[in-house]
């Protein structure tokens, strides 16, 4: 009945355009964010501009359509400032005067592609031929029968989005299901029970949550480097070195996967999803995480201007949308420059409302950007470093992900009543 056609990804705050298509006997459309409406279309074309406000943190965004009486016809939702994938789609139908489906329409958005590699259609597993708009002729569909158009869109990095319309008789009721990966600390994993036994554990805003599975999988480290802290880091590494035949305990442990994410704009081609350069995730090798920074440069963003507090919001998107135990580490070195459009202290709040705790390692000693970033750890000698390489391992290891039913924002979950030896990871 409704769909967004305007999705905003990336970090989103201010105003911005909405539009949203409808069929059916659609008066009105509402936008609401949060609960608040912000906006009401009353007629084509169902466009307007809604401000998501100056704050950076994770939002829902409605669109709701009501008849002329003011009933409810139907909603869509999209989650704002939350990790969203790389490339989304929706299939949209056309229905005639009777309300059945006679055509579809495919509407695709990606913030960092700028057009898909292939589209493919299938109806009830056949191949169907589309229009230059992406659009199918469904009038060959009997109505008396259940139907499936199952659409395939790949883009490049081996990215492949699937959405799926069912159609025609029996079809009545929306049987997919939402989980949420929510990552909490325990103060004994050996003793953290199974899911079976957290009912009471958990509510989002009063009302109890149903726990799917609780796990601990992998971990994701994602780590905010700028050129500054290059000669610091190999200075640090050489030292290292020296003490060779100690023990590195900043290894990490093998289910620890790290990323780097740099501090100057790539000048991507749409949006701000993918503004930074991202490593390939891996594991830490023999030599220890300070070689392996030591060798992840950005050779050709080497001059520029440093945002460095967006860096981390987005790296805070990207931990986030792992699923996973996570956490974002940011070196800070001598420089003290910084052109993010958000504030040191908007980010870490951003990050605690996502749910993925920070680190801050100072590797130059005193850096000028520490205080912004404050609590900050100071490890410019290597006994400073591996202990808190160690810190930081510690606290993978004390995370896990449990797996709530429903789809929710990370604010509104609190612990239940019945919870006890955990705290939800902020």
């Amino acid at each position: 009945m409704i769909h967004f056609l305007s999705f905003l990804v990336g970090l989103v705050v201010g105003v911005h355009p909405i539009e949203v298509a409808v069929t059916g006997p659609v008066a009105r459309v509402e936008i609401r964010l949060d609960g608040e409406a912000l906006a009401q279309i009353k007629g084509r074309p169902w466009r307007t501009k809604v401000d998501i406000g100056p704050t950076l943190k994770p939002a829902l965004l409605e669109a709701l359509a009501f008849d002329t009486d003011g009933r409810l016809l139907g909603r869509d939702r999209q989650w704002l400032n939350m990790p969203r994938p790389r490339a989304e789609a929706v299939v949209i139908p056309r229905l005639d005067e009777d309300g059945l489906v006679i055509g579809a329409h495919l509407q695709w958005n990606s913030a960092e592609f700028l057009k898909p590699k292939a589209v493919d259609f299938r109806l009830d597993g056949k191949p169907l031929s589309h229009n230059s708009d992406l659009s199918v002729d469904l009038h060959g569909a009997d109505p008396s029968t259940l139907h499936i158009l199952d659409v395939e869109i790949r883009f490049p990095d081996h990215i492949v989005v699937r959405e799926q319309l069912v159609f025609g008789k029996g079809y009545s009721s929306d049987l997919s299901l939402h989980l949420t990966a929510l990552p909490v600390v325990v103060d004994d994993p050996a003793a953290f029970p199974p899911s079976d036994g957290l009912k009471g554990w958990f509510e989002a805003r009063g009302k109890p949550i149903e726990v799917a599975d609780v796990e601990k999988g992998k971990a994701q480290l994602v780590i905010v480097r700028g050129s500054s802290v290059d000669n610091h880091l190999k200075a640090l590494e050489l030292k290292l070195e020296e003490n060779a035949e100690k023990d590195r305990s900043d290894r990490l442990k093998a289910d620890v996967f790290f990323r780097v994410i740099g501090t100057i704009p790539t000048g991507g081609p749409r949006g701000n999803a993918r503004l930074f350069p991202f490593s390939q995730p891996k594991t830490v090798g023999r030599k220890g995480l300070a070689d392996e920074l030591e060798k992840a440069r950005f050779g050709d963003l080497q001059f520029g201007l440093h945002r460095r507090a967006d860096a981390v919001a987005l790296a805070g998107l990207e931990a986030a949308g792992s699923n996973q135990r996570r956490i974002v580490l940011l070196i800070l070195g001598p420089e003290s420059n910084d052109s993010s459009a958000h504030s040191p202290a908007a980010v870490r709040s951003y990050l605690e409302a996502l749910r993925v705790p920070l680190f801050v390692f100072d590797v130059a000693g005193d850096s000028p950007a520490s205080e912004a970033w404050r609590p900050v750890d100071e490890v410019i000698d290597p006994l400073r470093w591996l202990s808190s390489v160690q810190w930081l391992q510690e606290d993978l290891d004390s995370q896990r992900i449990v797996w709530l039913i429903g789809r929710h924002l990370p604010g509104d979950i609190t612990l239940g009543p019945k919870a006890e030896g955990i705290e939800l990871v902020r």
